[in-house]
């Protein structure tokens, strides 16, 4: 049976993430890379929520 995942509420999280990493430490600090770690994920479950990946 496939996972049934919530790409909504991914993207809510990640993107709060990523404001709350901008608000307290600046743009220079925010990264896809930093924004997966502060939000448990890797980076490919974020190239997949937002799909990313150029065919």
């Amino acid at each position: 049976m496939p996972k049934i995942v919530d790409h909504g509420h991914k993207r809510k999280m990640i993107a709060e993430t990523a404001w709350k990493i901008i608000e307290t430490e600046g743009i220079e600090k925010a990264s896809i890379r930093r924004s997966a770690s502060e939000a448990g994920m890797s980076t490919g479950a974020i190239d997949q929520t937002f799909i990313l990946k150029l065919q």
